[in-house]
């Protein structure tokens, strides 16, 4: 979905505050369509609260798979670097799986590559018990499915997952405004690519 309107947020199903589409039209403001970019831009989530935006990248279509692959596994790295690896810092299976997700986006790695790199992310998650494992295996799991059924709930999951060890609503917040801020980022490096910069 390189430009997208509001009736086309509409039509995701998005929560009852935006159901009658008055904070999409303030969003908007006098624009009929907004691209991937400029929804990331900073002036948006004066309105759209940044947890509200992750989701919506995460729905089927929006954005490109390669982008949204790429942005996931970023997603979760940071939050194996900041709670996986200071406390198992031999344990590298969750980084692991997180490289194969690049690899497999940048069509250097087999699904079936990633689909192995997710077990191993797995058994770490259950060895160790720790939520950043778990959002490894589930961004490994989550471009395994998307390439199998373009599942975008496992997406979802895992950019959610990446500030959920934060139990506080000021870190989750950070959080999601740092995820916006990375795929915009990454929109800039892709400039011409479909939901790129305009």
């Amino acid at each position: 979905m390189t430009k997208f309107t509001v009736e086309d947020i509409l039509a995701l199903n998005p929560c009852k505050e935006y159901r009658d589409g008055t904070l999409l039209k303030r969003a908007f403001g006098r624009r009929k369509y907004m691209t991937v970019f400029q929804a990331t831009d900073p002036t948006v989530q004066t309105v759209i609260p940044p947890a509200d935006l992750v989701w919506f990248f995460t729905q089927p279509g929006v954005l490109p798979d390669q982008v949204r692959g790429l942005w996931i596994a970023d997603c979760a790295e940071r939050a194996v670097m900041r709670h996986w690896s200071p406390k198992y810092p031999t344990d590298t299976r969750p980084q692991a799986a997180i490289d194969a997700v690049r690899a497999y986006y940048r069509g250097e790695a087999t699904r079936e590559n990633l689909l192995a790199a997710w077990e191993a992310a797995w058994e770490a998650a259950g060895d160790a018990a720790r939520a950043a494992a778990w959002e490894a295996a589930w961004a490994a799991r989550a471009a395994a499915w998307e390439a199998a059924w373009a599942a975008a709930w496992a997406a979802a999951w895992a950019a959610r997952a990446a500030a959920w060890e934060a139990a506080w609503e000021a870190a989750r917040a950070a959080e999601h405004r740092w995820q916006v801020a990375r795929l915009r980022e990454i929109l800039e490096v892709g400039n011409n690519a479909e939901g790129g910069a305009e």
